[in-house]
């Protein structure tokens, strides 16, 4: 089953995109919540999709990116009714790249490690990360990491708290300085960041001219790799791709 999302409106005058990645807990019995993470991430992204579409028309800021996470954390939360124990560590959860535009501006916003990978419009790559990603990478794959999870000092996920939009890290950039960008979720980042396949150029080409292709080449390496016991051999994927010289916001 796979925990990541997808969701998507508009075309290149104006539009939003969103990924999300699921938190898999190591014990799902013990997440105090009645919920799977798959529930929690379709509802999640239905309603930050809306809040952000509600928002947009009248203003493309990092501003309004973070108040509709902000609502939508806490309409999720509420769906809840009261049944579960939304206190613990271990409740369902979801890292996020989102990113919203018009005909003047892209605002992006980025939480724990999901990625915007944007190319510019002189043809180079760079990757959009949130800093408190470091801290997960210096403990990988040490699943002691969890207890630094959405506590001060720590790194942070969206879960049933909407205080946390307050760790939510965006830009803003002119529209006419890009071409496009790409949201990813971790599984697909690692082409570049774990697994030293290529290039951020290659990732977003790669994603670009074949999506699927791309995935099973990361499918294809993972499935020939040593892998600890206690490990995964591969994370879900969730691609966006926004081509801001079409029409093309490509799932």
């Amino acid at each position: 089953m796979n925990e990541d999302g997808v969701w998507r409106s508009g075309d290149s005058t104006a539009g939003v995109a969103l990924v999300l990645d699921g938190v898999t807990s190591p014990n799902p019995k013990a997440t105090g919540c009645e919920h799977s993470v798959t529930w929690f991430v379709e509802n999640l992204g239905d309603a930050i999709l809306a809040q952000v579409e509600q928002r947009v028309p009248q203003e493309v800021s990092t501003e309004a990116l973070q108040a509709a996470v902000r609502s939508a954390v806490a309409s999720t939360a509420h769906k809840h009714l009261g049944r579960c124990d939304l206190s613990r560590l271990t409740t369902p959860q979801a890292t996020m790249a989102l990113a919203a535009w018009d005909r003047d501006s892209v605002c992006v916003a980025i939480l724990c490690d999901s990625y915007a990978v944007v190319k510019d419009a002189d043809g180079a790559c760079r990757v959009l990360t949130d800093p408190a990603l470091q801290l997960i990478q210096d403990f990988a794959p040490d699943y002691g990491v969890r207890r630094y999870r959405n506590v001060p000092d720590g790194f942070h996920t969206l879960a049933a708290d909407p205080s946390v939009t307050d760790f939510i890290r965006t830009w803003s950039i002119p529209r006419k300085e890009i071409q496009g960008l790409v949201l990813t979720t971790d599984g697909a980042a690692r082409y570049v960041r774990e697994y030293r396949l290529g290039s951020w150029e290659d990732f977003y080409e790669g994603v670009g001219s074949d999506a699927e292709g791309f995935v099973r080449a990361i499918r294809s390496f993972e499935s020939g790799r040593p892998i600890r016991t206690d490990a995964k051999r591969s994370d879900d994927v969730a691609l966006a791709r926004i081509d801001l010289s079409t029409s093309e916001v490509m799932p």
